[in-house]
């Protein structure tokens, strides 16, 4: 009973909002006013790539980080040693693969008089077995070479730090959790809850989904509030919608510069057609 007579407030709701509405923007006519939460518009697990020592955690919780800023560094002494281990094993390959063409050759110009055929057929095996070991060890160069390289682990975005889960000196193995999670903050999304009547009165009408959603203007207001000084826009319409309610959930983005929003503050969204 109460779904229902939830279902039916906010249906009376959206339905005498423009009237209520219309008067107060100049954005263009009022469409529809939602609760929502804020929640990251990205997320990034800082892991390992392999199994190591962690050196040193560069981040505490909640830091601001700007992209390429250094957030993990493990001990890369046995990382390096593997690289060159490799990059010689890829050395000591191009040096018999080109021993094995040589003595190909030699015995190709002798000629089958004086050299058995067969020991050519077996010449020429053995350059095509060590052209393969010098494509092998040159992919284990390469491999080892990357996974030294992520031994340094760097932002790929602006964000905001979760507190760490490891400490300096600790061992990670491929079980362990991600060392923290990097959060962007700007742009940011906030999941706003709805009905579709009015999306769906306006594509029964002619228009496209793209349209609707590219004619729609948001503002949004803060939890003590106060308007939030940027307006946003709609990036995903719902996914499903409760069956008992009639409710589902929108996507929407703001610009937020100032990191005025943060994930998990509750917040209105209000939309506008624009005018055309």
């Amino acid at each position: 009973m109460r779904k229902k007579l939830r279902r039916a407030a906010l249906f009376m709701a959206l339905l005498c909002a423009p009237l209520a509405h219309a008067q107060n923007s100049d954005l263009g006519e009022f469409s529809a006013k939602g609760n929502g939460i804020v929640v990251p518009a990205k997320s990034w697990d800082v892991s390992a790539a392999a199994e190591n020592q962690i050196e040193t955690v560069h981040f505490i919780e909640g830091q601001m980080v700007k992209q390429g800023d250094l957030l993990v560094t493990f001990d890369q002494v046995f990382k390096q040693w593997d690289a060159r281990i490799a990059e010689l094993d890829h050395i000591q390959a191009l040096s018999d693969l080109e021993l094995a063409r040589a003595d190909l050759a030699r015995m190709e110009k002798l000629g089958a008089t004086s050299v058995p055929e067969v020991h050519i057929i077996e010449a020429r095996a053995r350059v095509k077995s060590t052209e393969a070991h010098v494509e092998i060890t040159d992919l284990n160069a390469q491999k080892a070479k990357a996974l030294s390289d992520l031994q340094l682990i760097y932002a790929p975005f602006d964000g905001q730090m979760s507190a760490p889960r490891f400490r300096d000196n600790a061992n990670v193995v491929a079980e362990s959790p991600e060392i923290g999670t990097l959060y962007q903050l700007d742009p940011i999304h906030v999941r706003v809850e709805g009905t579709f009547e009015r999306h769906e009165a306006r594509i029964l009408a002619g228009e496209t989904h793209d349209s609707v959603m590219e004619g729609l203007v948001l503002e949004l207001e803060l939890p003590s509030g106060t308007a939030f000084p940027h307006q946003g826009r709609l990036v995903a319409t719902p996914f499903e919608f409760d069956p008992e309610t009639g409710i589902g959930y929108s996507i929407a983005e703001f610009p937020n510069p100032e990191f005025l929003l943060r994930p998990g503050m509750k917040v209105q969204v209000t939309s506008y057609e624009k005018e055309n």
